[in-house]
């Protein structure tokens, strides 16, 4: 925990990740961030994990954005797609 990692993203060419906390079973919270000046962005990304019933109950969430730059707000429209429609789905398998 505390040390960033460079990530490789085809797209936009590197992200910059740094786990923030990981107590185990309950919670992965990690930042994320484009370095180039004209995506500037830092997000932090939250998994908690709580029992409920004879299962898990996620929840998820994705702070950061400043909705009133208009480049942001699309951006976490867009993530906010990514998430329902392409992670969550498969978290049920």
């Amino acid at each position: 925990m505390g040390v960033a990692v460079l990530l490789e993203n085809p797209r936009r060419n590197e992200i910059i990740c740094e786990v923030l906390a990981a107590p185990p079973c309950k919670q992965l919270t990690y930042s994320w961030m484009y370095p180039q000046p004209e995506h500037r962005a830092r997000c932090t990304v939250d998994w908690t994990l709580q029992p409920q019933g004879g299962g898990t109950r996620l929840l998820l969430t994705q702070t950061g954005f400043d909705i009133e730059d208009r480049r942001q707000k699309m951006a976490r429209n867009a993530t906010e797609r990514s998430w329902r429609q392409l992670v969550l789905p498969r978290l049920g398998r």
